[in-house]
């Protein structure tokens, strides 16, 4: 974490197969692409040296951080954390990231992580329910000052604009 604050970056998954049972569900080969071009997309030098990356308990999470970590041409340890699946609580998510100190970054899926992103920026889902939503293969980077509840967003790597005000 900088002296300043904290990061977090915010990333959904790449495009999946249609399969079932749903936690199984591998990239596409459109997906698969997706991932790639994210990866070169944000500079591996956008995070500091300390930060974590961890995905949720599914395929297509885990696979999707594992090509951008390899874009990144990093070593770092890929962490699964349950509670990160598109129905898990983001409050719990919120509460967790309350505890950490250090930059991270998620992949993850929607709806949690547009949620996820209302709770942090606003306090509430409902504010910001249908203003934040967080595409497919794209990351939302917030901010967070030392001794602040409230994070800020940063930057977006979604090209389509998109409104994120409350």
């Amino acid at each position: 974490m900088s002296q300043n604050g904290q990061w977090l970056y915010l990333i959904r998954h790449a495009h999946a197969e249609r399969t079932l049972p749903d936690r199984d569900r591998a990239l596409s080969t459109k997906g698969i692409a997706s991932a790639h071009r994210l990866g070169r997309t944000i500079a591996a030098d956008t995070f500091s040296a300390d930060t974590r990356a961890v995905c949720s308990e599914l395929r297509r999470s885990r696979e999707t951080a594992e090509i951008l970590l390899a874009e990144w041409q990093w070593n770092r340890l890929l962490e699964e954390w349950s509670g990160l699946a598109p129905e898990d609580d983001p409050m719990a998510t919120a509460e967790t990231l309350n505890t950490i100190r250090e930059p991270l970054i998620i992949v993850g899926h929607n709806p949690h992580l547009s949620y996820l992103a209302a709770i942090l920026i606003t306090g509430s889902i409902r504010e910001c329910e249908s203003s934040i939503h967080i595409r497919k293969s794209s990351a939302m980077a917030l901010y967070r000052p030392n001794g602040m509840k409230r994070w800020s967003r940063e930057w977006d790597s979604n090209p389509r604009p998109t409104h994120y005000e409350c």
